[in-house]
């Protein structure tokens, strides 16, 4: 059943109020866009997720994740959807935007919608504006806009029943027959469309696309293992001590390359002692002008 409308307010006579008005028009769809784009965007990441989930057979478990997911993704969906279509006098909504456009079409003239279009860019305003009028007239057709409204009502009505006895109430009588995934997406897709129309109606502009393109690689967090393995310590090399080596200041002067040896970093964490078993080497071996020194072509 479609919601009974009230009796239509007289037309609005000053042509203060009627600039007024249209300006007040373009900030409500200025918000009820924005809502609507990023219902679009939440679809688009959760149909990429189970994408994936679909593409790899690993992932094909029974997990809690995926019910919570799910019904997380629903309750969202469907109260962003009410969101737009509430009623409450207090609420900026799409179906309020979209009956009082209905209810004042004498605020949208030909001569205010053409007037955005510059140049040689007249002619396709007034083909736009005749999307929303028949040809030749002065102002826009209530028919136009009272279709738009009826079918916004229509999609959304057992999706507003949901929310209102299962998502934020625990009514006594539920429903029997639950919404559908389809019942949802048409909804959604009628939103993009009305998203574009109410665009070019308003705004004068062609919203080409509802999806918003994404920034960066959001996709990152999944091609890593979201939990780590626990990496066993492994045991020192045999004959190599596993704590540190107390090394003795030499009485002469070092080479350039003790002071590397003993002070890498990535060596001294080597697990298999490398950097200790250098340093033992490096510290063992007489100095050129050592008295100790042997000549052998393989030292330093």
């Amino acid at each position: 059943m479609v919601r009974r409308r009230k009796k239509r307010p007289d037309p609005i006579q000053s042509a203060a109020a009627r600039r007024s008005t249209y300006r007040r028009w373009r900030r409500w769809f200025a918000e009820v866009k924005d809502q609507i784009l990023d219902i679009h965007h939440r679809r688009h990441v959760y149909r990429e997720v189970m994408a994936m989930v679909d593409a790899n057979s690993a992932l094909q478990v029974p997990s809690a994740f995926y019910g919570w997911m799910r019904i997380a993704y629903i309750n969202d969906m469907t109260v962003a959807i009410r969101r737009l279509v509430d009623w409450n006098k207090r609420s900026i909504s799409f179906v309020k935007l979209i009956e009082e456009i209905a209810d004042h079409p004498e605020v949208i003239t030909r001569r205010r919608f053409v007037a955005r279009y510059q140049g040689w860019l007249r002619g396709a305003g007034h083909r736009d504006f005749e999307l929303f009028a028949s040809p030749a007239a002065k102002r826009i057709h209530r028919r136009v806009i009272e279709r738009h409204r009826r079918e916004l009502v229509v999609a959304q009505r057992r999706l507003r029943q949901f929310v209102n006895r299962h998502a934020a109430h625990r009514d006594r009588t539920p429903m029997r027959r639950l919404p559908t995934y389809a019942e949802l997406d048409d909804c959604i897709d009628l939103l993009g469309r009305l998203a574009k129309d109410y665009s070019l109606l308003l705004e004068q502009a062609a919203l080409i696309e509802v999806v918003p393109i994404i920034q960066g690689d959001w996709k990152a967090p999944f091609r890593v293992p979201w939990i780590q393995a626990p990496v066993p310590a492994s045991p020192p090399s045999a004959g190599i001590a596993a704590g540190g080596i107390p090394v003795n200041p030499r009485t002469v002067e070092q080479p350039w390359f003790v002071g590397k040896v003993l002070g890498d970093e990535e060596w001294q964490r080597d697990p298999e002692a490398k950097a200790r078993r250098v340093a033992q080497q490096v510290m063992a071996r007489p100095l050129p002008g050592d008295p100790r020194t042997v000549s052998n072509p393989r030292d330093f």
